[in-house]
């Protein structure tokens, strides 16, 4: 039965629509991940003379940091890890077991990149202690332990994806043990760090993990069993919504601006971009704290959390253009409406999300007024640019989402993945190589000015790129269509 699942993925991915764009993302992704396993396998390698050169314990500096290791990894999986999604629909019309869907969709979520990664860091890391005398079996207690951690991460990925409120608590727990850890001489990673040494002193400890994963393991079954039902996916809430009567006015004017505006309040996965646009805004805390922003190697990463901290809204709603619309996007094409028309509604309400961050942003000049020029900078360039390159990447990403669900099956499909981040890597490499040539030269100044240039130029210049964004619009209409239809 396994072969037969594995089988059918295997030919829904060669016979989509977008075969091509996937097959080429994959390989792209394939080239990424044999770089990070190299660079895991050089971190596992040498991280212990890096220790010693400090003439630090490993162990017990490792132990104490470990917390963050696993923190770091339950962030980047929540993020970037897939859900495993299995289609369903045809399934439960055969003689198939439905607890065979569920274990096989669970089980798929152990074959992610995420998952053994870090087994070329830990293998590598074990025989490094080993080779300094540490005892073999006290190491390979302690090294099971921690991929059993990693494991119970990749569970609390899949469970936690739509508790909220979890998720919420742990941020804040996060958030506090950071801000003890940062803000006063609580030394609490000797605890953590403790509690991490016992796997190492006492080897039968190693066997809590995976009591903790068979638990684990039995939730998250129980979970996808119980919503391997058609209408835990289809069922649609009934909701109150404003009526907002002032939208009315916008209807003769501009329809899709209406259109979005009830999109965003009134979905879940619309409002989504709302809440990570803040979560944006609060980079600065984190990154903008005794920089120099006229030093070439500080004021770059300045300038790239200053793109983000003012474009977040541009980036995630924009690169989703006509996504948002895949449900009804035929019925769209089927009408005498122009493209141009359309693509300058979304434009539109970027500009206003772009405006509203941007706005927010400049709170940040009572940290320190010379992030003005970063500041302005980005604001310049993710309204002049930005805003047309997110319509640019939109045309590329076809990715359907169906807002009429109140869920997936299986958990919904994530705003933010790897093919997004690839296609928005252009967004951030011209401003900075436009600011890095000057900036070399002695002149930072000339560099953000530059930059406040170019967004300048995409305004005037605005009709022009247009023109360029509708014909691949219009080139990728039929293609788009396909794929919203395979996926919906």
């Amino acid at each position: 039965m396994l072969l037969d699942f594995i089988s059918l993925e295997w030919k829904a991915f060669i016979r989509s629509a977008s075969f091509k764009t996937n097959l080429a993302i994959k390989v792209l992704m394939g080239f990424i991940g044999l770089y990070f396993t190299f660079v895991f396998i050089g971190l596992g390698y040498f991280l212990l003379d890096i220790i010693t050169q400090e003439n630090l314990d490993p162990i017990i500096t490792m132990n104490r940091y470990l917390f963050y290791y696993l923190l770091l990894d339950l962030g980047f999986r929540f993020l970037l890890q897939k859900l495993p999604i299995t289609h369903i629909r045809p399934l439960l019309s055969l003689p198939i077991s439905k607890n065979k869907i569920a274990i096989y969709t669970l089980l798929k979520s152990f074959l992610s990149f995420f998952m053994w990664i870090h087994l070329f860091l830990l293998i590598p890391l074990s025989f490094r202690l080993i080779s300094l005398d540490y005892a073999p079996t006290a190491v390979l207690a302690w090294a099971v332990s921690i991929f059993g951690f990693l494991i119970i991460n990749n569970l609390l990925n899949l469970l936690l994806q739509n508790k909220k409120s979890i998720l919420f608590l742990v941020l804040i727990f996060v958030g506090i043990t950071l801000s003890l850890h940062y803000f006063t001489s609580i030394d609490y990673l000797t605890y953590i760090g403790g509690f991490f040494e016992m796997f190492y002193y006492q080897k039968w400890f190693f066997t809590l993990p995976y009591i903790m994963i068979i638990i684990l393991g039995f939730i998250a079954y129980k979970n996808y069993l119980n919503n391997l039902y058609l209408d835990s996916g289809i069922a649609i809430p009934s909701r109150n919504h404003k009526d907002w009567k002032w939208l009315e006015s916008l209807g003769n004017q501009d329809p899709f601006l209406q259109n979005d505006i009830r999109l965003i309040t009134r979905n879940k996965r619309s409002r989504s971009t709302l809440l990570l646009s803040l979560l944006f805004l609060c980079y600065g805390l984190m990154f903008f704290k005794d920089i120099n922003v006229m030093e070439v190697g500080p004021a770059s990463s300045t300038l790239v959390f200053s793109l983000i901290i003012t474009g977040g809204f541009i980036l995630t709603f924009g690169q989703y253009v006509p996504s948002w619309d895949s449900a009804y996007y035929p019925l769209l094409m089927s009408q005498n409406i122009p493209y141009k028309s359309y693509l300058a509604s979304k434009w539109r309400i970027m500009i206003i999300g772009g405006v509203l961050c941007s706005l927010l942003s400049l709170l940040y000049l009572f940290m320190d007024f010379q992030l003005i020029y970063p500041l302005l900078a980005a604001i310049a360039y993710n309204l002049g640019i930005n805003t047309q390159l997110a319509l640019l990447t939109g045309a590329y990403i076809r990715t359907p989402i169906d807002l009429s669900k109140n869920k997936n099956v299986f958990g919904d499909r994530k705003a933010f993945n790897i093919q997004s981040m690839l296609m928005s890597l252009p967004m951030f490499l011209l401003p900075i190589i436009l600011f890095i040539i000057p900036a070399l030269l002695g002149s930072p100044k000339i560099g953000y000015l530059a930059i406040i240039l170019l967004g300048i130029l995409g305004v005037i210049f605005k009709d022009l790129f247009f023109k360029i964004i509708e014909k691949l619009y219009k080139k990728h209409k039929y293609v788009t269509l396909t794929a919203y239809k395979q996926g919906n």
